[in-house]
């Protein structure tokens, strides 16, 4: 039987190799040489932040300026000094959808200079369009129908309310405008027909150098040669009857 100093050194020689062997195996499972274990990583170390996918540049919006009647000071000169500018592409829907719902389906004409008017009065490529009434049957067969041919809701609906617009004119006798603006008096006190008077003035603006290209513009993508317009006057009278819509109703 060995002494008590031989058994003692068995079991400090047991408790070393169970150590180096558990130091071993846990290198093995972590992927390290079961000779050399893993160091721990410092303190310092900078990880690096994960890839974004690298998005596609979007090309810069093509921008077309309007110059607005000067209000404020018109002996400076008849349009405001700085231009408003207009993202086309942004502007190209509305237009195309008021000329699918004045060719396909006869809503009653605006003429290019009252559009562009229109546009440099808000001074907002959607010609300060915000919402249809969707109590009109006939506003909202139009936005039905031309979604459904594939023209974009907003754009759809920019048509609508021109058309629910120019019926609330010729039952109120009023100008389109005033109906497009509203009857009431705005936050900021003006009235449908201080609206009436801020078209009107843009409308001599329209013909000036600068704006030609805002114009041409509009006009290219809204008017033919040959197309008759329902302008101030002429809205507050009735206008002319419009092609029945898909589904048998006449639109005025």
């Amino acid at each position: 039987m060995a002494d008590g100093t031989g058994l003692q050194g068995l079991l400090q020689s047991a408790q070393q190799g169970l150590q180096n062997y558990g130091r071993k195996f846990s290198n093995f499972w972590l992927g390290g040489s079961p000779a050399q274990a893993i160091p721990a990583p410092s303190p310092n170390t900078k990880v690096a932040p994960p890839q974004q996918p690298q998005l596609p540049e979007q090309p810069p919006l093509q921008m077309i300026e309007g110059f607005r009647f000067n209000e404020t000071d018109p002996k400076a000169g008849p349009v405001e000094v700085l231009p408003t500018k207009y993202p086309m592409e942004h502007m190209l829907p509305y237009l195309e959808a008021y000329k699918v719902a004045t060719k396909q389906y006869g809503m009653p004409k605006l003429s290019p200079e009252k559009l562009a008017a229109m546009a440099l009065a808000e001074g907002r490529y959607d010609f300060g369009y915000n919402q249809y009434n969707t109590e009109n049957k006939e506003a909202q067969k139009l936005y039905e129908t031309m979604t459904a041919q594939g023209i974009p809701p907003r754009a759809a609906g920019f048509a609508a309310a021109i058309l629910d617009k120019q019926q609330v004119a010729k039952r109120l006798k009023i100008p389109f405008e005033k109906a497009w603006n509203g009857t009431g008096r705005s936050a900021a006190g003006k009235t449908g027909n201080d609206y009436v008077r801020r078209v009107r003035n843009n409308l001599k603006a329209v013909n000036h150098e600068k704006n030609k290209k805002l114009y041409e513009f509009i006009k290219s993508n809204t008017a033919l040669a040959d197309d008759q317009y329902d302008d101030v006057e002429t809205a507050a009278k009735g206008g002319h009857i419009g092609k029945p819509l898909p589904g048998g109703s006449k639109m005025i």
